[in-house]
C-alpha cells in the first residue's frame, strides 16, 4: 500500500483540530451533570458518559487527524489504566495545554516540554502535601458518593471496599434483579493476560469474559495442535463451548487452532500463561487448580489428549484483560483443606523470603473477589451503570489508598507552579463543570474531594502526550483504497 504525508505548519493544524474534536465532543459527559453520549457499534447502540469508551470509539475520516486522535486517546487510555478514573479530566487538560501553545507566535519545543515538567514535578509535591487520608467507613461512602451520585449505590461501594480493602478484588457485572448489591466469593487474581488480542469477546474494554467456563490447568507447553484438540471438541461438543487453558505456554499450532476456533464462533477459548516463574510457577497454579477444581495435569504434554471433562476446573466467571486474569467464583471443592495447609507451612517454613511468598499466596485466596452487581431496567442501562459504577469503584479505590483533596476542580485550579502553560491548562476541569452543570460558581463545594492519585495521573497523561504531539514534525500514513478509487 502507499503511502502519503504531510509536514511542517499542516502538522500542527491537524493536531490541534483532532484534538479540539474529540475533547469537544467527550467533555460534556465530565462531573456529575450525567451527561451521555449515544454510540452505534454495528447494530448495537449505547448510551454512556464514561469518557474512556466514548474516546475508543472516536475517530475522524482524514488520515492525518485520525492519527492524531490515536495519539491522544492514549490520555485516557493511560489514566484509565493507572487508575481507572479520570479519563475526561486528562482530555481536557490536553486540550487546554494545545490551544495554549497555539496562542505563543514562536516557541522551541523543547523549552516548554521542559517547562510542562519542571511545573509537573512542583504540581505533585504541592498536591501530595494537600493530601488527606481516609480513616472511617463514612469518609469512603462520602468520596464513593462524589464519585456516583446516588446514595444507595455509593454505600455499596464503600462497604464493599470497607470489607476487602483497597487492594482486595473487585469486579463488577450487571445484575438479574433492579438492585444493586455486592458479596463476596471464592477468587483469585493473576498478573497475566491474554495471549492474543483474537481472543477479545468484549471490545468495549478490552477484555475477555467467560461465564462458567471450563479451565485447564498445565506447567507443561503446549505447542502441537494434536495435544489440545481432543479436549477442544469435548468441550464444544458439550454445549457449554468456554474454555480458560492456564499454561506454562501455549503457541504454535496449539494456540492458532484455539484462535481459529474462537473467530469463527465455534467457541469461546482463551490461553493465559502461567504467573510468576520457577517454583513460584507450580504453586501459583497449584493455587488455580485447587480454587476451580481442575485436575492439574503435570508432567508428559502428551497426556493432554486423554484429559476428559471432569479433570478441567470451573468458575463463576472469568475477567481477562492484556495484563491480568480475574477468577471470580471458583468451585474447587478443597480449598479451605488446601488453605490449612498452606497455614502450617508457613508456620513450619524457616526462610524468611519463602515464608513472605507463601503469606501473599495465603492472602489472595482466603481474601476472596468483591463482586458488586449493577441492577437497571434495561440492558442499556446495565450497562451505562456498570461502567460508571467500575469507575466510581477506582476512584474510591485510589482515594482510599493515597488520599483526598478538595474536588470540584478547585485544587487544580488553585495549585500554582513555575510554568504559566500549566496553569491556565489547571483552571479548565473547574470551567468545563461549571459549564456542564449550567452554572457560573460552585457556591457550596464543602465535602466534594478528589483521590490525589486520579489529579496526578490526569496532568503526567496529558504533559506526556503534549511534549510528544508538539516535537512531532510529520505525518505519514497508507493511503486508503476509498480515497485512490474516488481519484480514478
Amino acid at each position: 500500500m502507499s503511502k502519503k504525508y504531510i509536514q511542517g505548519k499542516e502538522v500542527w493544524n491537524k493536531i490541534v483540530y483532532a484534538t479540539n474534536c474529540l475533547t469537544d465532543f467527550v467533555k460534556p459527559t465530565f462531573g456529575p451533570a450525567s451527561n451521555r453520549i449515544i454510540i452505534q457499534q454495528g447494530r448495537n447502540l449505547s448510551i454512556l458518559d464514561d469518557g474512556v469508551t466514548t474516546a475508543n470509539e472516536f475517530e475522524l475520516e482524514d488520515e492525518f487527524e485520525n492519527a492524531v486522535v490515536r495519539v491522544i486517546k492514549e490520555v485516557a487510555r493511560k489514566t484509565n489504566d493507572r487508575v481507572g478514573d479520570g479519563t475526561t479530566g486528562s482530555l481536557i487538560i490536553l486540550q487546554a495545554l494545545i490551544n495554549e501553545i497555539s496562542k505563543l507566535w514562536r516557541y522551541k519545543p523543547i523549552d516548554i516540554i521542559a517547562e510542562l515538567h519542571k511545573g509537573l514535578a512542583e504540581f505533585k509535591a504541592e498536591i501530595q502535601k494537600r493530601a488527606k487520608t481516609i480513616n472511617s467507613k463514612e469518609e469512603l461512602v462520602r468520596v464513593a458518593y462524589i464519585a456516583f451520585n446516588n446514595e444507595s449505590i455509593a454505600e455499596v461501594i464503600a462497604e464493599t471496599l470497607w470489607e476487602i480493602g483497597h487492594e482486595g478484588i473487585t469486579t463488577v457485572e450487571e445484575s438479574d434483579s433492579l438492585e444493586t448489591t455486592h458479596e463476596i466469593v471464592k477468587g483469585l487474581q493473576l498478573p497475566k493476560g491474554f495471549k492474543n488480542p483474537y481472543f477479545i469477546n468484549n471490545p468495549e474494554k478490552a477484555e475477555v469474559i467467560l461465564n462458567k467456563p471450563y479451565i485447564l490447568v498445565s506447567d507443561r507447553e503446549i505447542v502441537d495442535g494434536k495435544d489440545i484438540l481432543p479436549i477442544l471438541d469435548k468441550v464444544i461438543k458439550s454445549g457449554n463451548r468456554q474454555l480458560l487453558v492456564v499454561a506454562d505456554d501455549i503457541r504454535g499450532e496449539a494456540l492458532a487452532i484455539m484462535i481459529i476456533n474462537k473467530v469463527k464462533g465455534n467457541a469461546m477459548f482463551c490461553a493465559v500463561d502461567a504467573p510468576y516463574y520457577s517454583n513460584r510457577k507450580y504453586e501459583g497454579l497449584m493455587d488455580v487448580a485447587t480454587l476451580t477444581g481442575a485436575n492439574f495435569q503435570m508432567g508428559i504434554v502428551q497426556d493432554l489428549p486423554k484429559l476428559e471433562l471432569t479433570d478441567l476446573g470451573t468458575a463463576d466467571r472469568i475477567i481477562i484483560t492484556k495484563d491480568s486474569t480475574t477468577i471470580v467464583g471458583g468451585k474447587g471443592k478443597n480449598l479451605d483443606d488446601y488453605i490449612k495447609e498452606l497455614k502450617a507451612l508457613i508456620k513450619t517454613t524457616k526462610s524468611e523470603l519463602d515464608k513472605s511468598k507463601m503469606e501473599e499466596r495465603l492472602a489472595k485466596l482466603t481474601s476472596g473477589v468483591a463482586v458488586i452487581k449493577v441492577g437497571g431496567a434495561t440492558e442499556n442501562e446495565m450497562k451505562a451503570l456498570r461502567y460508571k459504577v467500575e469507575d466510581a469503584v477506582n476512584a474510591t479505590r485510589v482515594a482510599y489508598k493515597s488520599g483526598v483533596v478538595q474536588g470540584a476542580g478547585l485544587t487544580l485550579k488553585d495549585i500554582k507552579t513555575s510554568s504559566k502553560l500549566l496553569n491556565r491548562a489547571l483552571e479548565y476541569p473547574y470551567k468545563q463543570l461549571l459549564k456542564n452543570l449550567g452554572i457560573k460558581e460552585l457556591e457550596v463545594v464543602e465535602g466534594v474531594e478528589d483521590p490525589v492519585e486520579v489529579l496526578i495521573a490526569q496532568v503526567e497523561s496529558a504533559v506526556s502526550i503534549v511534549s510528544l504531539l508538539i516535537s512531532t514534525k510529520g505525518i505519514l500514513c497508507d493511503k486508503t483504497e476509498e480515497k485512490k478509487n474516488e481519484r480514478n
